[in-house]
């Protein structure tokens, strides 16, 4: 208000000339918070509604803050909070380290430009890690991890969600201009702080000129504050009488409208039922017969009644003559106005069974007509609904038509397609058990392959070996031999080709017998007579065959299989090291949820334990000797099972809770939640009707029960009972009236202050009035 920002100026003005005049020089007195620092225009109303710290003064240390205290109380300046910057040390850490916020949502301290490094520690400690968004939607998103509220979240518009999880901010009036704006001026016209720096001192006259200022000020400003209240208090009476008028207005434009509304409704009604009210022809002709004979009637009354009067005067006649006369012709008399009188009754009655009659058949003429109109009316509809009728059966026809013969096409494709299917499906498995066979064949062949290189590499060496040996010998046999008996040697070995042929061809088919490695083992010591013996020519045509072989194994040989083995190894070595980083993942994770697993079972049998022996002792409480406990059902696994609730009524036999009567199971259910109550209080309770089966003994309890035990928390309880609501606080009635539901609160406190004044004010009365008949 005006008033406030008036006064918190004149005090933080007073600050200032003291600080300047010597009285506070020592004080450490910085200036307010909000002009400590700047912000973007944007975010104005956000800081200015998440900080209510803005206003607070800022001084170096608390001896600084106490000067600055007894400064005020001395001269009933009024109050003031300060922030001390040398508690604010701690904060320093936290401040500086990095914080991630879901969605990189930018911190409203991170936005502040302080004036002075030194006053970051005092706004970190007005807002801490309060997040800034722009939209209320974006804020809830943000501040709630399920339903637990994480963060403190403020919109632009002023809107904030605290941790607590309480919302407030927003609406019309919002708040704003808590804060220096980038760009603008020191409200004092400081530089670096918040209140301005003066070297010069200012003289004595000026400074009690500025006092008796001052000292005119406040007093001003007390008069104006009291013109404010009167002007608000009659502001409050318009501001009702505004909204009486408003809702007797509203009342009556609903009245207005729903009487034009009627209107309406009926000016339709008698358009639909005037044409019904016309008369037919036949209805007409009976009208006129009825009329007809309602005339004939009354013509026969006039004459029954004139009949009547003659005989009224006959009678006045005979009774004159009676008493004048007397005796027999008196009875005879007697008799004939008797007589008389019947047939006058009879002829009214049959009179007024005409007219009867003739009322109940113009009531029957009315009803067969309506009755009659009603039916054409019917009739008119069944035929337009059958039309309508058979025109959609015959659109519901051609369309089953087409469905049906869609329907046949589909089966037929889908015939075909199943046989399809079927045949597909032979031949997936045929391909499949082929591919199977295939990729059996294909990994014999691969470990062939492996053997067969495996025995080419062996042979390939053993070859080199064995030619490099052949030439040692050639060489040495050269050496040794003179040249006569090499010419000597070849024709001998011409003349005994045919005689050395059989066992040549002997000693290859013993060699073809022996295995490869044999075949290729190094060459034995000859002697010179078995070297004599042997045939080089078949020696050459065997390693020509070798080579023709090794040929050919290359040919089906794939060369790319270890590169393929090599590259499987790898992708295997991987697979492995991220299956242990897997494993040890995992590890980790089981460790962790066996931990947390742990720790919510010792937290909950703690909590359990603690619920179970205050249940006892507030169900022994509530019902004067009875007896509750809570049993796990399964001891081992607590969260598997769940808890049975069993309950012991005074004089009475353990009975599970769902066996008991509703007042034992309300009592049981109180004593659970008083004890939950004592574990975990929470704020607010509502109940409704819980003494609804309760008698008038255990209502009382459980309301001195609520009434004292329990100041820790709000209870709204809905009830009927007296001895209930007498013991509240507050009392809030519902009622009806004017097709509207209404409210009304009562302090029972108050009221009952105000009757024991009565009372008083009464008996002083009675008193007085006893002294004044006594004198």
């Amino acid at each position: 208000s005006l008033a406030m920002a008036s006064s918190k100026s004149a005090l933080i003005q007073s600050l200032d000339h003291a600080r300047q005049k010597g009285a506070l020089q020592d004080a450490g007195l910085h200036g307010r918070l909000g002009d400590l620092g700047y912000i973007d225009p944007k975010y104005d109303i956000a800081v200015s509604t998440a900080c209510s710290a803005l206003d607070y003064l800022v001084t170096d240390t608390t001896s600084g803050a106490e000067k600055c205290v007894k400064f005020l109380r001395d001269r009933k300046l009024g109050r003031a909070t300060f922030a001390i910057l040398e508690k604010f040390k701690h904060l320093e850490t936290q401040m500086k380290k990095p914080i991630k916020t879901p969605g990189n949502v930018p911190r409203l301290f991170d936005l502040i430009q302080p004036t002075n490094e030194m006053y970051k520690s005092a706004f970190y400690f007005a807002l801490r890690d309060t997040l800034v968004v722009d939209t209320l939607d974006d804020a809830t998103r943000i501040a709630y991890n399920g339903n637990k509220c994480e963060w403190r979240v403020v919109t632009l518009k002023g809107q904030l969600i605290d941790k607590a999880g309480t919302m407030s901010g927003g609406g019309k009036r919002v708040r704003k201009g808590g804060m220096l704006l980038s760009g603008q001026k020191s409200r004092l016209g400081g530089g670096g702080s918040g209140m301005p720096i003066a070297d010069v001192s200012m003289p004595k006259e000026e400074t009690e000129k500025l006092e008796q200022s001052i000292i005119k000020s406040s007093q001003e400003l007390k008069l104006t504050r009291e013109e404010k209240k009167e002007l608000k208090s009659c502001q409050a009476k318009l501001e009702k009488q505004v909204e009486n008028k408003q809702n007797e207005l509203e009342k009556k434009t609903l009245m207005v409208q729903s009487l034009e509304q009627q209107h309406v409704q009926i000016q339709e009604r008698i358009k639909i039922y005037e044409p019904k009210c016309k008369l037919s022809v036949e209805d007409s002709k009976k009208l006129k017969i009825l009329r007809q004979n309602a005339k004939e009637h009354e013509k026969l009354l006039e004459a029954a009644k004139q009949k009547a009067k003659k005989l009224e005067n006959v009678c006045e006649d005979v009774q004159q003559q009676i008493m004048n006369a007397g005796g027999e012709p008196l009875r005879n008399q007697k008799a004939k106005v008797e007589e008389a009188t019947k047939t006058c009754e009879q002829a009214s009655k049959e009179l007024s069974k005409a007219k009867l009659a003739c009322k109940g058949l113009l009531k029957k003429v009315e009803k067969a007509r309506n009755a009659f109109e009603e039916a054409n009316e019917e009739l008119k509809q069944l035929e337009r609904k059958k039309v309508e009728l058979e025109e959609s059966f015959k659109i519901i026809e051609d369309g089953a038509l087409e469905v049906i013969q869609a329907l046949e096409k589909v089966k037929a494709l889908e015939k075909d397609m199943s046989s399809k299917v079927s045949d597909m499906k032979k031949v997936y498995t045929q391909m499949r058990t082929e591919q199977n066979k295939f990729d059996k064949e294909l990994i014999d062949v691969e470990n062939e392959i492996d053997i067969c290189c495996d025995d080419l590499a062996k042979a390939e060496e053993r070859v080199s070996t064995w030619t490099k040996k052949e030439l040692e010998n050639k060489k040495l046999f050269h050496t040794f031999l003179p040249q006569g008996m090499e010419n000597k040697k070849v024709s001998e070995s011409n003349e005994n080709e045919s005689q050395d042929g059989s066992d040549s061809d002997s000693e290859s088919g013993i060699k073809k017998k022996n295995t490869k490695e044999e075949a290729f083992t190094s060459l034995p010591d000859l002697t010179t007579e078995e070297a004599k013996d042997i045939d080089l020519s078949k020696l050459r045509d065997k390693i020509r065959a070798l080579k023709e072989e090794v040929d050919k194994m290359k040919k089906n040989v794939n060369m790319g299989a270890i590169d393929e083995y090599l590259k499987r190894d790898s992708e295997y070595s991987l697979m492995v090291k991220d299956l242990e980083g897997a494993t040890l993942k995992r590890d980790e994770a089981r460790n962790a949820c066996d931990s947390l697993r742990k720790k919510r079972l010792d937290e909950f049998m703690s909590g359990f334990s603690v619920i179970t022996l205050k249940l006892k002792e507030m169900y022994q409480m509530i019902t004067m000797g009875g007896d509750a406990e809570l049993e796990l059902v399964d001891s081992l696994d607590p969260f598997s099972e769940g808890i049975v609730f069993s309950v012991r009524p005074p004089k009475k036999s353990w009975k599970n809770i769902a066996n008991l009567s509703g007042g034992e199971k309300t009592l049981s259910s109180l004593a659970l939640v008083f004890a939950l109550h004592h574990y975990n209080p929470t704020p607010l309770y509502v109940m409704d009707e819980i003494d609804a089966a309760l008698d008038y003994k255990n209502v009382s309890i459980v309301a001195n029960y609520i009434k004292e035990r329990t100041k820790n928390a709000q209870f709204i309880i809905i009830s009927l009972r007296n001895n209930m609501f007498e013991l509240a606080d507050r009392l809030v009635g519902i009622y009806k009236t004017e097709n509207a539901t209404k409210s009304i609160t009562i302090n029972p406190a108050k009221i009952m202050q105000k009757q024991n004044q009565l009372s008083k004010e009464h008996r002083d009365g009675d008193v007085l009035h006893d002294c004044t008949n006594t004198n």
